[in-house]
């Protein structure tokens, strides 16, 4: 009789100190029975990372499903393996494998048994041994483009309108700003996804991928939700993992705190940006509606806010950005001009943060977006 074994059926598990080095995240697949002489499994290698030295009695099939996997053996030969491609080793032949310096990687393994043992594992692979491996492939340099988030716009069927946009908005605007390359590829990415543009978002994240770290991506997108709604990022969601699935990026879980302690940590949250008067705000709530207040408490800030990933200066800041493109959220935007100024994100910042969007957002939410600002923090001579 067939069997399927469903993802609930699968162990998963980091790789140990003393096998691995670097983050490598595994998961078993199936195990040998007694019909079947080998075992399956899917490994995941953050950049650097890779397995120790090892040998396998009855040998070892690697199928690359994501990035780039590296391999090399005793007598010093050192391989590379693309998506798509698979990785052959006999019995009995010293070997690692893992990902590159830059990318990282994923293989389905498919390793054979041999009277109840399927790997001899050895010493660990040094920094200098991967080292002296990696370079010894001496990879063509890629000639580094400038950055330019908006390369791939559509505008480029237009060369003089193109030549136009990208003035403004990258010689103009950018500059303007005073913002680092992080700090507006942070707020570019949440403006494109409070304005709903999946295809500029997706031409964006192409650009930004080797400024930002993947999880701060991740977080501005799950800060999104409270802000926009799930239905509005569930197609960035989606990008998101097409571009990360392609660059062999994995992203370990966050483990979430007990239900019990969302609200009062929420309740802290929102004190440090609103101040102490945002309880008897809630107290005063109609009590029909005191459920709402709860809900952003618990869930707003407890749940999306007090993730790892991104500062709560920084997150607060996102929210304005989510506020101001959106647009018609006046009441929200200036009570968070408000909370952005608590927190330390001063004028001078929150203007910068407009001051860079204009060719994102247009000039009738950024023009609303300084009057909130003026009408709460005016401008001195």
């Amino acid at each position: 009789m067939q069997e399927i074994h469903t993802k609930v059926d699968f162990k998963s598990f980091e790789g140990t100190s003393d096998k691995f080095s670097g983050k490598v995240h595994i998961q078993i697949l199936f195990g040998p029975n007694k019909w079947r002489n080998f075992s399956g499994g899917i490994v995941h290698f953050s950049p650097k990372a890779r397995s120790a030295w090892h040998t396998h009695p009855a040998g070892q099939t690697l199928l690359v499903t994501e990035g780039e996997i590296y391999t090399g053996t005793a007598d010093g030969k050192v391989s590379v393996a693309h998506k798509g491609d698979v990785i052959s080793c006999p019995p009995g032949v010293k070997h690692w494998h893992g990902a590159g310096p830059s990318m990282g990687g994923a293989h389905l393994a498919l390793t054979g048994d041999k009277n109840g043992e399927n790997v001899h594992w050895l010493e660990k692979v040094s920094d200098v041994e991967y080292n002296k491996a990696i370079s010894s492939l001496k990879p063509a340099k890629p000639t580094k483009s400038a950055f330019n988030p908006f390369a791939n716009s559509p505008l480029k069927s237009d060369p003089q309108m193109f030549r136009t946009f990208n003035h403004f908005a990258m010689q103009e605007a950018f500059k303007t700003s005073g913002l680092s390359v992080p700090e507006y590829s942070q707020i570019l990415l949440a403006s494109l996804v409070a304005l709903g543009s999946v295809p500029p978002y997706a031409n964006a994240l192409e650009s930004v991928l080797e400024h930002l770290k993947p999880q701060a991506i991740r977080e501005i997108l799950y800060q999104a939700i409270p802000y926009v709604g799930f239905a509005r990022v569930q197609g960035f969601l989606e990008a998101t993992d097409k571009a990360f699935s392609a660059k062999g990026i994995h992203l370990a879980q966050e483990e979430g705190i007990p239900q019990a302690q969302r609200a009062q940590r929420g309740l802290t949250i929102q004190k440090k940006i609103f101040g102490q008067a945002i309880e008897q705000y809630n107290a005063q709530a109609p009590k029909d509606e005191q459920h709402i207040r709860q809900f952003l408490s618990a869930n707003c800030f407890g749940d999306y806010y007090a993730r790892e990933g991104l500062d709560l200066r920084f997150r607060e800041l996102l929210t304005f950005v989510y506020l101001l493109s959106l647009g018609g959220a006046d009441p929200q935007l200036k009570a968070h001009i408000r909370g952005n100024l608590n927190i330390g994100n001063d004028r001078y910042k929150l203007i910068s943060v407009v001051t860079a969007l204009i060719p994102v957002v247009g000039y009738p939410r950024a023009l609303n977006a300084l009057s909130a600002i003026d009408a709460i923090t005016p401008a001195k001579d």
